[in-house]
């Protein structure tokens, strides 16, 4: 089996050092050679960085603080005044009575598990966004390019390729099945010109979107249209979703902000708007 053929195996093994050093070495060298297994080896560095960021843990809030102390408060006054001054103490080298101890505890419970589904939600809304974003910005090779990607879309993506503007051509295309938070995504990279200067516009398209799934960041208003501008790794995308429940993210890194709004509202989007 060539290297090419088990670098979904050897990835972590070679990210976690687990490789013999003449398997690391036989693995650096045809990283050196060949794209689609350099992009593979980012892909799931970006993975692994991501897993072990959301693994740590959040620190006290300021917020959580405030609570704790409030909970303290309201058992220390039902208490008698010798009582409240013991707590007071014990509560500056931690050591507190029974009555502020559950107090504290429910008061934790109450704040962690209402955070618990907060960042929750927070992280399933997020995800189709950062998964789109990791997935633009990797080095990924088209399945199909030139003039004949148009109808390859239509036939095998089933997806109407959003029109950008005059003078703008689609370079090519690839199919993400499931790559995008669990949702089947098509990848299309057009080339435009603005303000006389070229560069390369990246269009993910997503199936089966759910308002809430692609609604971070801030809301602007593009020529009529509300879309969404998210940043996340370094990249800025505008993200919008049409009648159909498809998504949309447009990501150009040589474009402002700015134009990179005025180009999206100037977009024919497919589907009941």
């Amino acid at each position: 089996m060539s290297l090419c053929e088990s670098i979904d195996t050897l990835a972590m093994a070679y990210l976690d050092d687990e490789l013999a050093n003449e398997e690391r070495r036989e693995l650096d060298t045809h990283l050196t050679e060949c794209a689609s297994c350099r992009a593979e080896i980012d892909g799931a560095r970006a993975d692994q960085s991501l897993i072990q960021t959301s693994l740590v843990a959040p620190r006290a809030t300021d917020t959580m603080r405030m609570r704790m102390v409030r909970a303290l408060d309201a058992a220390d006054r039902k208490s008698a005044a010798e009582a409240t001054k013991t707590s007071r103490k014990r509560l500056s080298s931690f050591l507190l009575p029974g009555t502020a101890m559950l107090a504290a505890a429910a008061a934790i419970l109450v704040f962690v598990g209402v955070n618990m589904k907060s960042n929750n939600m927070t992280a399933a809304v997020g995800s189709v966004a950062r998964a789109g974003v990791r997935q633009q910005s990797r080095s990924l090779p088209l399945e199909v390019q030139g003039a004949s990607t148009g109808a390859w879309v239509r036939q095998f993506a089933e997806v109407e390729p959003p029109h950008i503007n005059t003078g703008s051509q689609l370079l090519g295309a690839r199919m993400l099945p499931g790559g995008i938070g669990g949702h089947d995504g098509t990848l299309l990279n057009y080339q435009i010109t603005v303000a006389g200067k070229p560069a390369v516009l990246s269009v993910l398209v997503i199936e089966d979107v759910k308002t809430e799934e692609l609604s971070d960041g801030e809301e602007v208003n593009a020529g009529g249209r509300m879309v969404h501008i998210v940043q996340s790794d370094g990249h800025t995308v505008v993200t919008c979703i049409d009648g159909d429940h498809h998504g949309y993210m447009f990501m150009a890194d040589e474009l402002p902000v700015s134009e990179l709004i005025g180009l999206v509202g100037r977009t024919s989007l497919v589907g009941r708007q």
